[in-house]
């Protein structure tokens, strides 16, 4: 009996001292919260001797703490260092201040994607999001960006980039679908006694100050053998008065101005269906507003008389034929869309090309 008390004694000696008998400080290999220098918590271990406490490990910012094998943060930058009791700060809920800060340097608070898209001159309103963004953030976006999108212009060579930008710096605008079926003009002579047939197509671009690079026309050269001289002009938006149609009208919209607001781009024949003038015949212009209207202008000298082609297969709203004539406020060139109240003619085929500023 008194060999076993003495045992026990000798045994509780020990846990409390250290192995060279003087008093002891913790309790070796325990591992205990420790404060940190920049604010926060870590944790120290006790070495063998019972003597001291080890470095104060496992701050924030600092390596994790003795045994962990991570970094101290996970992939997508949480705080991972194990804490005193064995918890994870983000099991433990945010750092102070973490519900301030947004999720990513190019997310808004609520966590939307703000990146810029790069610009590159590009026009408001082109494109989409379809192009990809790199996770390395290396493209576009700029420093301080999580992220940038990567314009999608292999095998094209014109339209949107899918990053807001054109790919090439240019667009087409197509108003066919490649194939001319009719024209249309007067067959005789009709009362308002028109000097001349302005076909119209409305165009709305990206924005302003683009430049014609290409026109093209579904002329009924084909058909018809149609070599009756124009005068291609364009009208800047601002300087079109058009009316929609009401109750018991039986058009949908009506245009008109006057002959001083065209602006003169040349004179030219039809060419070949789908044959594109180019910026070397067309030379250099400039469109001033995002809508104009672009207007060949047909000289009347004899009936029948059909010059503006039509695509049964497009929508004709933004497709004109208009007649000039004298009225008695002055000379003015009006017609309807035509895309009517009762039926849809058809698209005049033009088609454009424009680049960016």
């Amino acid at each position: 009996m008194d060999r076993l008390v003495a045992i026990l004694v000798l045994a509780v000696a020990a846990a409390c001292g250290g192995g060279n008998g003087s008093d002891s400080v913790c309790v070796p290999g325990k591992v205990e919260a420790c404060p940190c220098a920049g604010g926060g918590q870590g944790v120290q271990v006790c070495d063998d001797s019972g003597e001291k406490l080890g470095e104060c490990t496992g701050c924030p910012g600092a390596d994790a703490m003795p045994g962990d094998q991570s970094s101290g943060t996970d992939t997508v930058g949480q705080d991972t260092a194990v804490g005193p009791d064995g918890a994870r700060p983000d099991e433990a809920g945010p750092d102070v201040g973490a519900a301030d800060q947004p999720a990513c340097p190019g997310c808004d608070q609520a966590g939307e994607d703000t990146l810029v898209k790069p610009d590159a001159g590009s026009p408001d309103g082109v494109g989409d999001d379809s192009g990809q963004k790199d996770a390395g953030g290396t493209g576009d976006g700029g420093p301080g960006k999580d992220g940038s999108c990567v314009p999608a212009c292999e095998g094209k060579e014109c339209g949107p980039d899918g990053c807001g930008g054109l790919c090439n710096n240019c667009l087409d605008i197509v108003y066919d679908d490649g194939s001319t079926e009719t024209a249309y003009g007067y067959s005789q002579e009709p009362d308002h006694k028109p000097s001349k047939v302005v076909c119209v197509v409305r165009f709305d671009l990206p924005q302003e100050g683009m430049t014609l690079k290409s026109f093209t026309a579904g002329w009924m050269y084909g058909l018809y053998k149609l070599e009756v001289p124009f005068t291609l002009s364009y009208i800047p938006g601002g300087d079109m008065t058009c009316e929609e149609g009401g109750v018991g009208l039986w058009f949908t919209e009506w245009c008109e101005t006057q002959p001083a607001k065209l602006v003169p781009i040349g004179d030219f024949k039809p060419a070949e269906p789908y044959t594109p003038m180019g910026s070397d015949v067309l030379g250099q212009v400039v469109f001033p507003t995002k809508t104009i209207y672009l207007a060949a202008a047909f000289t009347i000298d004899q009936y029948p008389f059909f010059v503006c082609p039509l695509d049964n297969s497009g929508d004709g709203t933004n497709a004109f034929m208009m007649s000039q004539y004298m009225k008695t406020q002055g000379e003015t060139i009006e017609g309807p869309s035509f895309n009517e109240v009762e039926k849809n003619e058809g698209v005049i085929p033009f088609r454009i090309r424009v680049s960016a500023p």
